[in-house]
């Protein structure tokens, strides 16, 4: 009698054991694989564009802003930032981008990275001030124009002066806004700086120290 007793339990556990595995695979043969959503090594939200290359500031805001939108529906850009190292190809204005987002809802702000067209989340922070932002209108010069205007009004002049020198390029959607160079030679602590408008990549002002 015990023995029957235990053919049927290792019958029973068999068969419980291959309507899970059946299950299983029926659930995922209906869901297609892109579908599934994993989350990164570090537990961060990521989004793929899939084509794998740097990308000018406008097109990393095309990758970024979606993950923005998901963590907050009323996220507006704050400013974005790329720093192109010595031997990079400056003149693409193409690079590796961060961009900040701020919700009024949530006062905080996201800092999402741009990195081989994938976006990252790195963090939230609480905000310290409401910002006063303009409308993403008053944007319409890309980075590549950015760079080669900033590299004719003495930036190409400078790189050639002080090789090894850095450009940090960014662009501000807060206050005065607009775009602003800064060419660094770490070593000599010579910088040169160009801003210009946004809107129409007229030149603000032009620095040099050092």
């Amino acid at each position: 009698m015990r023995r029957i007793t235990k053919l049927l339990i290792g019958l029973l556990v068999i068969l419980l054991v291959s309507a899970g595995i059946l299950w299983l695979f029926w659930r995922y043969q209906l869901i297609p694989l892109e579908t599934l959503v994993l989350p990164s090594p570090a537990g961060e939200t990521v989004v793929d564009d899939g084509s794998g290359t740097r990308m000018t500031a406008k097109n990393a805001y095309a990758v970024a802003e979606p993950l923005a939108q998901g963590w907050a529906n009323d996220a507006r850009l704050i400013s974005t930032q790329a720093t192109f190292e010595p031997g990079s190809d400056i003149q693409s204005g193409e690079g590796d981008w961060t961009l900040v987002f701020y919700s009024p809802e949530k006062f905080s702000t996201a800092l999402i990275s741009v990195m081989e067209n994938k976006a990252t989340l790195i963090n939230e922070r609480n905000a310290t001030q409401n910002p006063v932002l303009h409308e993403l209108d008053a944007w319409q010069i890309d980075s590549p124009n950015v760079v080669n205007q900033m590299l004719k009004e003495g930036g190409d002049e400078f790189l050639r002066s002080q090789p090894g020198a850095v450009l940090v390029l960014s662009l501000d959607m807060e206050g005065q806004g607009g775009w602003k160079g800064r060419f660094i030679h770490k070593e000599t602590r010579r910088t040169f700086t160009v801003q210009l408008g946004a809107e129409k990549g007229e030149v603000i002002a032009v620095q040099q120290t050092g």
